[in-house]
């Protein structure tokens, strides 16, 4: 037993150390995604800037109008990252309006770690989902 325990730690001696690859987030610096868009959103047209902190100026032109997302919901956004965007559309029923969702991702090969979604309504309101994160 005692050769067995010895051939093994000789063995683990002589294996070089491995190192994984260092995988990291290419941050969007600034980002403008077009969209001839689908039911009452028109055509779609979202640009921005993000710096270290997060996402900084955004405006969004969707159902005929231009929307300014307001530095209170911006700094909602402060310290996510993003380097991964989505447009998504919502028609609307009865009295509940359709929207756009934009869908910022932050993500490597092995999968998404962060999203966070904007919700531009035709009524003309913005709001924040509730900020998901996946591992």
């Amino acid at each position: 037993m005692k050769t067995v325990l010895l051939v093994v730690m000789i063995l683990l001696l002589c294996v070089p150390s491995v190192h994984a690859s260092k995988e990291g987030a290419l941050a969007l610096s600034s980002f403008s995604l077009k969209s001839k868009g689908i039911g009452s959103s028109g055509p779609v047209l979202v640009s921005g800037e993000q710096d270290d902190a997060g996402i900084r100026s955004m405006r969004v032109e969707a159902f005929g109008q231009t929307y300014f997302v307001p530095a209170e919901l911006l700094a909602k956004l402060r310290g996510t990252t993003t380097n991964g965007m989505r447009l998504v559309y919502c028609g609307g029923m009865g009295n509940i309006s359709a929207s756009v969702y934009v869908i910022f991702s932050l993500g490597f090969t092995s999968g998404e770690v962060q999203t966070a979604i904007l919700i531009f309504r035709e009524d003309g309101s913005i709001e924040i989902a509730d900020e998901k994160r996946t591992q």
